[in-house]
Formats: C-alpha cells, sequence, structure tokens
C-alpha cells in the first residue's frame, strides 16, 4: 500500500472494512457465521482500513450481528419460495458461496464496476453454490436501475432484494425513488434493509464518517420516521431487530452498551440510559408490500394543485418545486380540510416531501413537532439555530432564510406545544434548556451561532449564557429586535419609554372618530402598547396561527415566560439589530443590553418590529450574511 494514498479511496473500500470483520468473526471457535473467502476478500487494505480509521476497529459487533439478521431474513424467504435474490451494493459478501440454498435459486448480484471486478478477481475460480450472475451498475442512475429491475422482474416469480450497508449513503430523496422504483417492479416480494436511526446517523458522521466523507462515502439517510419511512412507497414493517438486542443475543454486544438495553419489566430504569438507548439502535428488516393507502395519492394531488404543477413524485422536495410560504399555508388549509386535520403550516419543514407528510397523516395518533427544523441545508460548520418570537414559528423566517448568503446550515429552534400535542413551556429557562438538549445532540461541542428574534433572542441569550458557562465557545450571538420585559429596565428607562408611549396614544387618540376614542378610553386597561406579546408590534407579522385554543395558550405562555425573565449575565458579544423604524420599544437598545454582556455592537435595518421580517428581510438578511461570513474566516 502506498503511504501517500488516501485511507479511504471511495465507498468500493468500506465493503473491504467489512470483510474484515466477517473474516475475524470466521476465525472464532464460537462463530455465528464461518465466511471461509472473508479474509482473501479484505486483503491488507481491510486490516489496515479497520485499524486506522478513527473509532474504526470497535464495531465488530454490529457488522456480526447485521451479517446473521441478512442471512436469517434470506434464508426465511428463499424457504419460503423465493426463486430469485437480488443483492442491491452486494460488496463483498460470499453468500452464494456459503450459504445452503437451492442450486435453482438465481442469485444477482449488482455493484459499482470496480467491486465487481476486485470480487470476480478474488472468487472467479471458485464454484457458487447456486446459479450466480454479476452486474456492474451505479445505483444512483434511476434510468439503469428502472431498466434492470424490468429485466429482473420478468425472470423470476418470486424476488428478494438484499440491500445492506447501502442505503445510509443515499439522501433520502435517493431512498425514496429506490423503495418507488422497487416497488414498482412485478413480482419484487420482499426487501431486507438496515436503518440507521437519527442519533446513530450524527455518531457515525462524527467518528469513522469523517474520514469517508472526505472520500466522498458521506452517511447521509438516518429518517425520523424510521420504518414508516417506506410506507408511502409501498412498504411495511415485516420484522424488526435491533441490532444492539441481536448481538447482545449472540453475545456478542460490548460490555460497555450493554446497559442501553431495555431492563426487565419492573425494573429501575436509569434515564442516561434511556435517552442513549435511541442513538445506538438500528435495524435490519424485512418488508413486503400491503395494500396501498390512499394518502399519498391525496396528497399529491392537493400539491399539484397548490403548485400548479401536472405530476409530482413521493420524493420531491416542496421547496425544490418552487414552494414558498403562501403556498405552504395554502397547503395546509387544503389538507386539514380534505383530511380533517390541524396541522399547522410549520410542519412543511417537518415533512418536506409527500412521502414523508403522507407517513405522517397516517399517524394513528399525532407525534409531537420536533424542536429542530432545517430551514436550509449547507455544507459548512458550525450550524447556525435560530428562533422565533411570541405567536410565531420557524416559518416566519422562510424568505430571510432563503436569502442569506451562506454554505451554512439554517436549522430552526421551535417552541413546544405549536402542534397541540405538547403543553408549551412558560419560562424562558425551560425553552433554552430544551433547544439545547436538541442543539448538543446535532452539535456536541462550540463554537455555536445562535440567533434569536424577539423573545427568541432572550432564549438564545440563556443559551449563550449556559453554553459558555460550560466552557464552550459561542462564535456568533445574534439578537433581533430583543428587548426584556418593562419590569427589568433601569428607572431611567422605564420613564423615556413611558413618555414617549404616552406621546404615542395621544397621537393614536387624536386621529380616532369620537366613537372609537370613547370605546378606546373605556377599554383602555394599560399595559405597554406593542410588548412583544401584545397587539401592534407582532400581529402585522404574516403566517401567524389562526386566533384558536392552541395559539392562545402558546402566546399566553411566551406571554408569561417573557414578563418574568430577568436576563442573565453573559460574558461575550450581542451583535444587536435594530428596526429603524421604533414606536414601542427603547430607543436605544446598547443602553439596554450592556448592563447585561460585556459588548454589544447595534445595526439598524429598514422597517418596523415585524416588517424586518416580512417586508425588508433581504436587508436583514444582508446583515445576517455578513455576520455568518465571519464565521468561516
Amino acid at each position: 500500500m502506498n503511504d501517500a494514498e488516501p485511507l479511504v479511496r471511495g465507498v468500493s473500500d468500506t465493503a473491504l472494512w467489512v470483510a474484515y470483520f466477517r473474516a475475524k468473526e470466521t476465525q472464532r471457535s464460537d462463530a455465528v457465521f464461518r465466511d471461509p473467502f472473508a479474509e482473501r476478500l479484505a486483503g491488507e487494505r481491510g486490516v489496515h482500513i479497520a485499524n486506522t480509521l478513527p473509532q474504526g476497529n470497535t464495531q465488530e459487533w454490529a457488522w456480526v450481528a447485521r451479517t446473521h439478521l441478512f442471512d436469517m431474513f434470506l434464508s426465511r424467504e428463499i424457504e419460503a419460495g423465493a426463486d430469485m435474490v437480488v443483492n442491491l451494493a452486494a460488496g463483498l459478501d460470499a453468500r452464494p458461496y456459503r450459504m445452503q440454498v437451492p442450486k435453482t435459486l438465481q442469485w444477482v448480484e449488482v455493484d459499482l464496476p470496480e467491486i465487481i471486478s476486485y470480487k470476480q478477481g478474488v472468487l472467479g475460480e471458485v464454484e457458487p453454490r447456486c446459479r450466480l450472475e454479476r452486474m456492474a451498475l451505479d445505483l444512483s442512475d434511476a434510468v439503469r436501475r428502472q431498466e434492470l429491475f424490468a429485466d429482473l422482474g420478468r425472470r423470476a416469480k418470486r424476488i428478494v432484494v438484499a440491500s445492506e450497508g447501502l442505503l445510509i449513503y443515499f439522501t433520502p430523496q435517493e431512498v425514496g425513488a429506490l423503495a418507488r422504483d422497487l416497488a414498482a417492479t412485478k413480482n419484487i416480494d420482499s426487501w431486507i434493509i438496515d436503518l440507521a436511526s437519527p442519533g446513530q446517523l450524527r455518531i457515525m458522521q462524527r467518528t469513522t464518517g469523517k474520514k469517508l466523507r472526505e472520500a466522498g462515502a458521506a452517511f447521509k439517510f438516518g429518517p425520523p420516521e424510521g420504518e414508516n419511512f417506506f410506507r408511502p412507497y409501498g412498504w411495511t414493517p415485516r420484522d424488526v431487530r435491533g441490532l444492539l438486542q441481536t448481538a447482545a443475543d449472540l453475545n456478542r454486544a460490548p460490555h460497555e452498551l450493554m446497559s442501553l438495553l431495555p431492563e426487565p419489566t419492573g425494573a429501575k430504569r436509569d434515564c442516561q440510559a434511556r435517552v442513549s438507548r435511541r442513538i445506538f439502535l438500528s435495524t435490519g428488516w424485512n418488508v413486503t408490500r400491503p395494500a396501498p393507502s390512499p394518502i399519498p395519492d391525496q396528497v399529491a394531488e392537493i400539491w399539484k394543485h397548490v403548485l400548479g404543477l401536472s405530476s409530482v413524485r413521493l420524493d420531491d422536495d416542496f421547496f425544490d418545486l418552487g414552494g414558498d410560504l403562501a403556498s405552504a399555508e395554502k397547503l395546509f388549509q387544503e389538507i386539514n380540510r380534505a383530511l380533517g386535520r390541524k396541522l399547522p403550516t410549520v410542519t412543511i419543514y417537518r415533512a418536506r416531501t409527500i412521502a414523508s407528510l403522507a407517513a405522517l397523516l397516517e399517524q394513528s395518533s399525532p407525534s409531537g413537532f420536533p424542536p429542530l427544523a432545517t430551514l436550509r441545508t449547507g455544507s459548512l460548520l458550525p450550524p447556525v439555530f435560530i428562533t422565533h418570537g411570541i405567536g410565531g414559528d420557524v416559518s416566519n423566517f422562510f424568505h430571510v432564510a432563503k436569502h442569506i448568503e451562506s454554505q451554512h446550515p439554517i436549522i430552526g429552534m421551535q417552541a413546544r406545544g405549536i402542534d397541540g400535542v405538547d403543553t408549551p413551556f412558560d419560562r424562558i429557562e425551560d425553552l433554552a434548556a430544551y433547544f439545547l438538549g436538541a442543539v448538543r445532540r446535532v452539535q456536541p461541542h462550540g463554537p455555536y451561532a445562535l440567533i434569536g428574534y424577539s423573545l427568541g433572542g432572550l432564549v438564545t441569550l440563556e443559551m449563550a449564557g449556559r453554553l459558555a458557562e460550560s466552557g464552550e465557545r459561542i462564535a456568533l450571538l445574534a439578537m433581533l429586535e430583543t428587548y426584556p420585559h418593562k419590569r427589568f429596565l433601569s428607572t431611567g428607562q422605564k420613564a423615556l419609554l413611558s413618555m414617549r408611549l404616552a406621546k404615542l396614544r395621544v397621537s393614536n387618540l387624536a386621529k380616532m372618530p369620537f366613537r372609537e376614542k370613547l370605546s378606546y378610553i373605556l377599554t383602555r386597561v394599560g399595559g405597554w402598547i406593542g410588548t412583544p406579546g401584545s397587539a401592534g408590534a407582532h400581529e402585522s407579522v404574516q403566517d401567524l396561527q389562526s386566533s384558536n385554543s392552541v395559539a392562545e395558550l402558546m402566546r399566553s405562555s411566551a406571554n408569561k415566560a417573557w414578563m418574568h425573565y430577568r436576563p442573565r449575565r453573559y460574558n461575550g458579544k450581542i451583535q444587536f439589530i435594530r428596526a429603524k423604524v421604533n414606536a414601542y420599544f427603547p430607543n436605544n437598545p446598547g443602553v439596554v443590553w450592556r448592563r447585561v454582556a460585556r459588548e454589544v455592537q447595534v445595526e439598524d435595518v429598514p422597517g418596523d418590529h415585524a416588517g424586518i421580517l416580512t417586508t425588508y428581510f433581504k436587508d436583514l438578511a444582508a446583515v445576517l450574511s455578513r455576520h455568518l461570513k465571519a464565521l468561516s474566516c
């Protein structure tokens, strides 16, 4: 091997890595399976990759469990009458040579040309136990893939497809397209896959995934919906197994991970183990087609009507098709009316494709909205986390996020309760803790980039303070039109603000007809006009939820949080962005926030409190783009 050569040259090299672990298992006296060809297939390079890749030699238990599950599922399907196995991304698997299968069984291996060539060179003289055929094909080539599936469908009566270690390298859209093509192929009866959870995906991306990403073999697929991702494409789970539990059953699970397994009924549960268990689970499962659900077709028809398109695909992204905030609002009005649901517009960030939205609608009971929603993808680190004000949601940032010129991912932080399922928080401290838990699962360590609008600025201030106290670096804390409740202003600031608001009320009163004046005087109960939770400052923000019990509870809880939060000390810099038109807030935010922060820089953008998001979003995006550019310098 050439020392100057990269450790992993491409996705094909991962097959050498897996073959190495199969070879190690084969050498054990109590081997779960025996693959006499694995050692020669892995070669010296497979050994080198496993021993050099970060944490590359710690995952033997997972590969052994996965191989065992695929062996088991394939044997079941063959015994049940499958006359063809189609192994997509077959890698260096040697099952046609080592498994007890009928000689008449057709076994088709599909993989990249370099894998097919290498495997043929190593095993060319070995006689397989069935009718083996190899096909060189890049499975991302949709046209050739569909042609191959159609041809195979004509050659067999009952086909089982296996795709071991494949889907994690595909995007959700690519996985959806593959699932659709398989479901549309005649005589494909079952599909065996392995699936990573979102948490497991993030762990893999941070460890072995870094080197693999540099080689163009990035880990991409770990759907939040889990196995439900595949339902809209015509597949339903038949048998789901966890890798860690399987490894434990085989006496292969590492001792340090055993605490992550479910405890016996009645046993005391450890909170940390319960949280961690989710991110270590991976499933190998066998799926078969059910009777098709009408919901994907219903959703597709609504999408076509709203977007003015003649056709759409299940895996099309709403925004890639030209969808915007106005069309998203119309989309969910029609969906809610047609299907009797009450999904908020912001759901589009949780389910951006017909397939994922249909899967959400097919759930028998609604699940709470997750705390994070990706507003825009990007390739630079760190990601940017942004959160909204009272009465709003992350969809309020649609226009701003669209016009920000940056390659940093932009992730919205959505307050709990907008779905009507979970109870909203009424303390800033609780909101900050809620978001921090989610943020640190995505980005365990700094530097962090945080942006908060209105009340959201108080939340990001609390988050930044907590992160800084734990030793993390804050690269950006931008607060947009954020002010504390007047209770926490200095005496002088309160006096100046009260005088300005009194003049404003007198001016407004003078312009009213007599009947309106009288009504205003009789109903006026005091308070601060235009606070971040009252009419005036925020009511003109577009796409807030309609006046219903959920929206009122969200607004009431947020108002309570704002009224009782005393801003914490922050030993860092605040980038404060102020609206030029200001009728309801202190004139000098620098004075307000220098009592709290070590440094405050104030910049103005056109518009008023609401207008910076709804009208002058390009100006706001330009300022934020400049700050995000500094993150990469």
